[in-house]
Order: C-alpha cells, then sequence, then structure tokens
C-alpha cells in the first residue's frame, strides 16, 4: 500500500503503509474493528517488514516481506531497465 508513497514522494513504503493501515483500521466500523493488539501487530508487521533482526511482529512480517517481493511484476516494469535487482531475484511471470 506504501509503494506509490514511495514512488511519489520519497516516503519509505513501510512506513507510508503502517501509516495507511493505521488509518484503514481506525476507519472500520466498530462491529468490524480488530482488537488493539491485532491491529498493533498488523501495523508492526508493516513498519518492521524491511527491517532484518528487528522484527517484533515475527511470523507475519516474514510473510509481508515474502509477498512485497512476489508482488512485483518485474516483466511489466516502465523502469526495468534501471532496477538495481540482480536478474535472479525478479519476477518474470505471474504466480498463484
Amino acid at each position: 500500500m506504501g509503494r506509490i508513497m514511495q514512488y511519489d514522494y520519497g516516503e519509505p513504503h513501510d512506513i507510508a503503509g503502517a501509516r495507511i493501515a493505521r488509518e484503514i483500521l481506525m476507519t472500520l466500523p466498530q462491529a468490524d474493528r480488530y482488537t488493539a493488539d491485532e491491529e498493533r501487530l498488523m501495523i508492526e508487521a508493516i513498519a518492521c517488514h524491511r527491517r532484518k533482526g528487528e522484527n517484533p511482529a515475527g511470523r507475519l512480517s516474514e510473510l509481508l516481506i515474502q509477498c512485497d517481493k512476489e508482488a512485483r511484476l518485474c516483466f511489466q516494469c516502465p523502469v526495468r531497465s534501471q532496477c538495481k535487482w540482480p536478474e535472479e531475484k525478479r519476477n518474470e511471470e505471474i504466480r498463484y
């Protein structure tokens, strides 16, 4: 969710994503809200998913790291020629 903020405004996507997630979670109707602990875990997982060794959200953050990497559609990227990712890490197909 924070990628567009990173691309357009330079805000790191993990920080922007955590901020956006907090805003979304706070706007849910009371009947649909998560517990305070669940909300904290989700926001921490997003905020910390890029920090190696500093990961209070544990497995959830690890899953977000994997999703973050696999969600990139490298084969469609308009700035692919400028990418710093090594070829072996680029996503060259949609995986289901």
